[in-house]
């Protein structure tokens, strides 16, 4: 009947039409966050960056395992991760292989593109999940970081089918994900291609500083045991033999030695 085809079509015009302003809603919501932060920001030549010294007392509590499922606040052993949290999701651990699959968090509450997704989460640092930015730690720096949340089976599954599906930045979301991603990026001078260069430079420097940087905890030990080591060495060298020749001033000595007695 014609009366229900045309209220099929509203029915669809309708739905486009909420599509289309909940895009330009997130949009719109990730753009202010962008830009209080960037009026915030301050020069990194006015802000003095400290290592967390690993070799203090709550290092010794370090022993558990990273498991899948566990959020972890990385400690700030390098300069990207002093200069704001970053909160990684454990995708897998194996100590076997060494390596620790995490994948972060934005440092926004707003998901900014189709491959960021929204968690549920009621923590604002835990609200976002960056599936595009997944990375591979050493097992020693996931396992010291702090452990500050536990996921259900559900969250964690749903955080690994977002890492398995995400799309390209400017490629539209999977139909099923609707509201619970960002939108597509479709124009060059979009400011949120800034903002994944950022990251992915920051995530890239955090990589190498695992391999190249050992913390501080770490260096103290070694610094230690090279110490020690050259002390045994000097105690277990023998004493050199004595000279059969003295001193040109050995005999001055002596007599001014002798006039004092």
């Amino acid at each position: 009947m014609p009366g229900k085809k045309n209220m099929k079509k509203c029915t669809g015009r309708e739905v486009a039409r909420r599509s289309h302003d909940q895009v330009r809603e997130t949009l719109a919501a990730w753009l202010r966050e962008w830009r209080i932060e960037k009026a915030l920001a301050i020069e990194e030549s006015t802000v003095s960056i400290v290592l967390y010294g690993a070799g203090r007392g709550v290092e010794r509590k370090r022993s558990e395992p990273p498991r899948p499922g566990e959020v972890r606040l990385l400690r700030p052993e390098d300069a990207f991760s002093c200069r704001r949290p970053r909160y990684v999701l454990v995708l897998e651990s194996d100590p076997r292989v060494g390596n620790v699959r995490v994948v972060p968090f934005s440092r926004f509450s707003t998901p900014a593109m189709p491959g960021e997704h929204r968690t549920g989460h009621p923590a604002s640092p835990l609200a976002v999940l960056c599936a595009w930015n997944v990375r591979t730690l050493p097992w020693g720096r996931v396992q010291r970081a702090w452990k500050v949340a536990r996921w259900g089976a559900a969250r964690h599954a749903a955080a690994q089918r977002a890492v398995a599906i995400c799309p390209f930045p400017d490629a539209d979301p999977p139909p099923d994900t609707a509201g619970e991603t960002g939108p597509p990026l479709t124009h060059p001078d979009d400011p949120r291609w800034n903002y994944l260069r950022e990251e992915a430079a920051e995530w890239d420097a955090i990589e190498q500083s695992c391999e190249a940087v050992k913390p501080a905890f770490w260096v103290m030990r070694e610094r230690d045991k090279e110490n020690r080591d050259a002390k045994e060495r000097l105690a277990a060298e023998s004493w050199p033999e004595y000279s059969p020749h003295l001193p040109k001033n050995h005999a001055r000595k002596s007599r001014a030695k002798g006039d004092h007695c």
